[in-house]
């Protein structure tokens, strides 16, 4: 979905026993183990594998992939899309997970500084028809870095299988671009964006967070004091300071109610300092960017 709104690593492959030529900094790479989880058909953000990478104080490192492999009783079928994510910001495209093969994500300018750790989580979004009781593992199986990587533990993520359970409640939130009533320009507290947020058949909703992306040439502090607010000026989201690279999450503090078959008319704000030969072109690259829940469930 999108609207224009306003007016641009040399890696070597680690395969385990993970080795590499050695460079100027090194990689330290574990695997966090998690519990057995069931989840429900069309669940969406569902961790599925986690990787701790810490560099040494020699140098930062520079990762430029991550391969991972499928196992288990389940279909591949059963998952819409895989991505990595740091922390609330995803770092790498959606993929399909194939049959047999193992699945090479690439990662998005991924740094982890000297002397600190990082943690990246595997998420995987489910199709609604996936088959209940259908159980799924992914193994870590290369990483791709700059410099020497070492592993300690299990490089497996057995301890991490996923179990489908049946779900009779399917969720969506759609959202439509409105068109912007006043031009956009520099200032302060300017509509960037105006959307429309539908609920579905099923049941009342919480909206909790919406990621934009910005396809448009403006950038990090090009716009500023980002928050969302209701079309009767009612505040939903307290501000982000400036958008990250280019994307910005609005947190909604609490979370906007979306009843069944109902629809809201909101506004995005935010102080324009942007040249106008700047663009902005707001995307929202994946449906889990819309992150929702039954209403009343925490």
């Amino acid at each position: 979905m999108k609207r224009n709104v306003l007016m641009g690593i040399v890696a070597c492959s680690i395969f385990i026993p993970f080795a590499c030529a050695s460079g100027s900094g090194s990689l330290a790479v574990t695997l966090p183990s998690f519990t057995q989880q069931s989840v429900p058909q069309g669940a969406q953000r569902v961790p599925v594998l986690k990787v701790r990478l810490e560099a040494s104080c020699a140098a930062s490192v520079p990762v430029s992939a991550v391969t991972v492999r499928h196992s288990g009783l389940g279909s591949v079928s059963d998952f819409l899309r895989v991505y990595v994510m740091d922390g609330e910001k995803r770092v790498s495209a959606v993929h399909a997970v194939p049959k047999k093969d193992p699945l090479r994500i690439r990662l998005r300018t991924y740094v982890v500084p000297a002397c600190e750790r990082r943690d990246l989580t595997l998420f995987a979004d489910m199709a609604s028809d996936a088959a209940a009781g259908g159980e799924h593992h992914f193994d870590l199986v290369s990483v791709d870095a700059k410099g020497e990587v070492t592993t300690g533990g299990q490089a497996s993520s057995s301890a991490s299988r996923l179990r489908v359970t049946p779900s009779s409640t399917q969720f969506s939130v759609r959202i439509e671009y409105r068109p912007v009533l006043t031009p956009v320009y520099w200032g302060t507290d300017r509509i960037v964006a105006r959307l429309l947020l539908s609920g579905g058949s099923s049941a009342d909703q919480e909206v909790t967070a919406i990621t934009f992306t910005n396809d448009g040439s403006a950038h990090d502090a090009d716009m500023q004091n980002i928050y969302m607010e209701t079309s009767s000026h009612q505040q939903l989201s307290e501000p982000v300071a400036q958008m990250d690279g280019r994307t910005v999450r609005i947190v909604f503090d609490p979370p906007l109610k979306l009843q069944r078959n109902a629809a809201k008319l909101l506004h995005l704000r935010a102080d324009v300092r942007a040249s106008a030969s700047h663009t902005i072109e707001w995307t929202i690259d994946e449906p889990s960017d819309v992150e929702a829940r039954t209403a009343g469930r925490r």
